[in-house]
């Protein structure tokens, strides 16, 4: 009897990791192999890959060194600017802010993190432009300040696109912090700032090192900012690995460069996990000159935003100079039939990749609670990975995979296909959500894993008892609990997917997105009618984000009663 329910129960258990383990397997674990096969093959005549085995492509790897040493270069340095920044607005935020508006602040912090980067990269290019700063410097006397296309353009545009993730870990650090520390060392005679340096910061590095680590490791793979701000003379990974792959269409060199990025990646993410404590909250005020600072880092935050919004109502067709109001470029971006097919395209993939990653990834959360300390922590590994992974390589990997899968499929295809044209796979809706789906299902997966958690096996243990069986447990006591806490990731997979540019860009085959049709009008000149576009964008995400933080507010209040 006991064996029977032993392996009803691991039936059930492999049932509800399955889909998330194949899907990990096919979109995570090949691709990377793929990419290790294809690092030491050569470029075939035609472009891509032909069977090899060579370390050519990894001597060839000095030419492209520009890339290499701006990415080591810039990405560091622009991680320990954005924790300059970040640290006192997290320490005003968790210690010194007034607690009846900490959650309005902090929301303020976040919600910038998760509009379009696209959008709010492209507002700089106005304000570092020759119609923006320098136009203004010129008017006291200060001519030819050139401030696009700079190394310094890019670091201002990594500080602003990246700050708010630096915020967060180093905020949840200090935030938890136990004020009966900070009492005791002010009692024992301790100046501010040796209680400071003994016992504030120490205490906060977790989160320091958690920030600082994840900030680097996405900058490794970035390619908006270099490519939108550097005017393609400040050139990062992301950006040579996008031209090996798009352009030069030498698969294997790219193989091999992206492999040499990822050891760096694993280097800066080595010590990032964060110790928590559980502490009281700080009720006094912050100090004037704090107060400065912080409302200047909103301003910084929110004034690239609000100037796109202003510019979209512009009724002349300069996009950098205002000549009046009107809504007329709405009505055009509306009207463009390219548009609204790339909206369409964009719905489309955003709505299902979410909705499967919302399955998925609750499925799996439901079965890890059953999987062994190893599995589990297998699970939580391969997770992480498809979350911290930049997204370049995502693209990459997804695209180099996708390919040579095709290769083998479309001839099997052709050679038992009683017709003269059979069917051929090949990029477009299915690949572009097979690869959100990689990203969104682990952030569900970990949303609702983290929710069930936090749920006691009593309640459970109680069904039970009174004879409920599995199903009627779930359906009647732990749906209702972590349904919140599903649609939030629901909303948040739907708002990364619609956003989603770098990902898309690789494996969107001949179909148009949303990003990709905003990124490719920026190239080919700026009207207005981006402005209406991006605003209508932000519009959408900030009313996902919205309905995300009611849900998780209302998962919270259920929680606590």
């Amino acid at each position: 009897m006991r064996a029977a329910m032993n392996t009803k129960r691991n039936l059930v258990t492999a049932a509800l990791v399955a889909p998330a383990a194949a899907w990990l397997t096919v979109f995570l674990v090949l691709p990377f192999i793929a990419m290790l096969v294809f690092a030491f093959g050569e470029r075939a005549p035609e472009g891509g890959y032909q069977v090899a085995f060579t370390f050519a492509q990894f001597a060839n790897l000095p030419t492209r060194a520009a890339a290499f040493w701006n990415t080591l270069l810039l990405a560091p340095t622009g991680a320990l600017l954005c924790l300059i920044v970040a640290y006192p607005v997290a320490y005003y935020l968790a210690v010194k802010a007034n607690p009846r508006y900490r959650l309005i602040l902090v929301s303020l912090v976040v919600v910038p993190f998760w509009t379009s980067l696209l959008v709010r990269t492209y507002a700089w290019m106005y304000i570092l432009g020759s119609r923006g700063i320098p136009n203004l410097l010129s008017m006291i006397g200060i001519e030819d300040v050139r401030m696009l296309n700079t190394p310094g353009a890019v670091l201002l545009g990594i500080v602003y696109g990246y700050l708010p993730l630096m915020i967060m870990p180093i905020y949840v650090s200090l935030e938890r912090l136990d004020r009966r520390l900070l009492e005791a060392s002010a009692d024992l005679g301790a100046k501010p700032v040796s209680t400071f340096f003994g016992v504030t910061l120490p205490l906060s590095l977790p989160g320091v090192m958690t920030g600082v680590a994840l900030v680097t490791i996405l900058l490794l793979g970035e390619y908006l900012i270099p490519q939108l701000l550097g005017g393609g003379k400040v050139f990062f990974i992301g950006n040579a690995l996008v031209d090996l792959f798009l352009q030069s269409r030498n698969w294997p060199f790219g193989s091999g460069h992206r492999r040499h990025s990822r050891r760096c990646c694993r280097r800066c993410s080595d010590g990032s996990d964060a110790d928590r404590l559980e502490g009281r909250r700080n009720k006094t005020g912050g100090s004037r000159l704090m107060r400065a600072f912080i409302s200047s880092v909103y301003l910084f935050l929110y004034a690239p935003i609000a100037l796109v919004v202003l510019f979209s109502f512009n009724a002349g067709r300069n996009a950098s100079e205002f000549t009046g109001f009107s809504t007329a470029w709405y009505a055009k971006a509306l009207s463009n039939t390219f548009l609204v097919s790339a909206l369409q395209n964009s719905l489309i993939i955003a709505f299902t990749s979410a909705a499967l990653a919302a399955v998925f990834g609750t499925m799996a959360a439901l079965g890890m609670e059953r999987l062994s300390s190893r599995m589990r922590a297998l699970f939580d590994a391969l997770f992480a990975a498809a979350i911290v992974v930049p997204g370049v390589v995502i693209g990459i990997a997804t695209l180099v995979a996708l390919v040579a899968v095709f290769s083998f499929v479309n001839p099997t295809i052709a050679a038992l296909w009683p017709g003269d044209q059979p069917p051929q796979l090949g990029l477009g809706y299915g690949s572009i959500i097979a690869a959100h789906g990689l990203f969104s299902m682990a952030l569900v997966a970990m949303i609702v894993k983290a929710r069930i958690a936090s749920l006691g096996r009593d309640i459970v243990e109680a069904s039970s008892d009174l004879y409920a069986t599995p199903l009627t447990t779930f359906r009647l006591i732990v749906l209702p609990q972590i349904l919140p806490s599903i649609l939030a990731g629901f909303l948040l997979a739907f708002t990364f997917s619609f956003d989603d540019f770098i990902i898309a860009f690789f494996v969107a085959g001949s179909k148009t997105t949303l990003p990709i049709y905003v990124f490719a009008s920026i190239r080919r000149g700026v009207t207005p009618e981006i402005n209406a576009i991006a605003t209508l964008v932000l519009v959408a995400s900030l009313l996902l984000i919205l309905t995300a933080r009611v849900l998780m507010r209302e998962k919270k209040r259920k929680s606590g009663e």
